[in-house]
């Protein structure tokens, strides 16, 4: 069985790239991996369809070195860390989508009509109206979002 060597796979982790240089944009912390995000968010919500029981949830991924947006969250098992708004199936636990929490700026696509809200809330109900995107019988929407 053939393996690849530490140092080779540290030389590609080196070299390897997510982006182009020429599409920088310095207002947005993740226009370097926002087009590898994209293809994982597209495989994820093209492989599986979510069941009936789903839910809209604050996930936190642990990360301890130096970032623009890591959010402390004393609640999470994992204090300080990169926070996510996950789309997932939960009886099976599929995440079928997700959002990086980076900055304000970038957040305020969720429920622009609904400023009332939290963060949270407006990923909630953002997501919830992108369910009848793929709802079939059998799926039952809450009017929650649109009663707002």
């Amino acid at each position: 069985m053939k393996m690849l060597p530490r140092s080779r796979f540290q030389q590609i982790m080196t070299w390897l790239r997510c982006d182009e240089c020429l599409d920088f944009d310095a207002d947005d912390p993740l226009c370097k991996i926002r087009p590898f995000l994209d293809i994982i968010r597209t495989v994820c919500k093209n492989s599986c369809l979510p069941g009936q029981s789903i839910a809209v949830d604050e996930a936190l991924v642990l990360y301890r070195g130096r970032l623009l947006f890591k959010q402390y969250m004393p609640y999470k098992r994992a204090k300080f860390g990169i926070k996510l708004y996950c789309f997932a199936e939960s009886s099976t636990g599929y995440n079928w989508n997700c959002r990086i929490h980076s900055t304000t700026i970038a957040n305020e696509q969720f429920g622009n009509d609904v400023p009332q809200l939290s963060i949270s809330e407006r990923v909630a109900t953002f997501w919830t109206l992108d369910i009848g995107s793929f709802a079939t019988v059998g799926f039952h929407r809450c009017d929650w979002p649109s009663s707002l």
